[in-house]
């Protein structure tokens, strides 16, 4: 005999699950070039954990916080002559709490790679595909996810319902104003559910994916279900 469940609201239990909306736009110059930005920091990060001594001798990596340190110095970021050379600094450019997220990404891709190879030589009787492979070198002429916290990017209704995601002040267009891009209109693409969480702040991040001739924006937001 099966066992009929009970539903009530005095026992129902609610919990915090992570959801993500996702629009996709056109290419866009100036997404391109911060996206590209992303790409350098994660390079030099890369190149920083290589050269470090603690990798060196005993292929330890640098802790996030450690990394996070030394870029964030504008004294790294010297040229032939020893003086501080901002085209290098990818860092300061993207701006520190982007910067921050990217270094946060590398940071995890190396404890995913640990947990992996740790796997693959202790346990030979789950089905590996491969052997897991160490962090590398993104492509120069490539592009990397952009993030951005709920304290960074604004979102704006206009009076013809579209809705238009306002950027950081470090990220501008090409006049020097505010950078916006418009993500659709309330009433055609996009879901009034995450909108108006949008238009209150109720989200954790902006992630903004490279994606062939565009890019997908996913917002993260949490939402409790029963």
């Amino acid at each position: 005999m099966s066992i009929p469940l009970i539903y009530q609201d005095e026992i129902a239990e609610t919990i915090i699950v992570k959801r993500t909306g996702r629009i996709h736009i056109p290419y866009n110059k100036i997404i391109s070039y911060f996206c590209h930005l992303s790409k350098n920091v994660w390079n030099q990060a890369h190149h920083f954990v290589l050269y470090s001594k603690e990798y060196k001798e005993s292929k330890i990596v640098p802790t996030y916080e450690y990394i996070d340190g030394i870029l964030n110095k504008k004294s790294y970021y010297k040229d032939d002559n020893g003086k501080y050379n901002p085209d290098f600094d990818n860092y300061h450019k993207l701006g520190s709490a982007t910067s921050q997220q990217i270094l946060k990404v590398y940071d995890k891709s190396w404890k995913s790679y640990k947990r992996g190879n740790y796997g693959y030589f202790n346990n030979p009787d789950k089905n590996y595909t491969g052997m897991p492979r160490e962090p590398k070198y993104k492509k120069k002429d490539g592009e990397f996810i952009l993030i951005f916290t709920n304290k960074q990017c604004k979102f704006r209704e206009k009076k013809d319902g579209s809705v238009w995601m306002i950027f950081p002040k470090n990220i501008k267009d090409k006049d020097g104003k505010k950078f916006k891009i418009k993500l659709g209109n309330i009433s055609d693409d996009l879901n009034s559910y995450v909108i108006n969480r949008l238009m209150y702040g109720k989200f954790d991040q902006v992630r903004i994916i490279p994606k062939g001739i565009g890019y997908w924006i996913e917002i993260v937001y949490d939402k409790e279900v029963i």
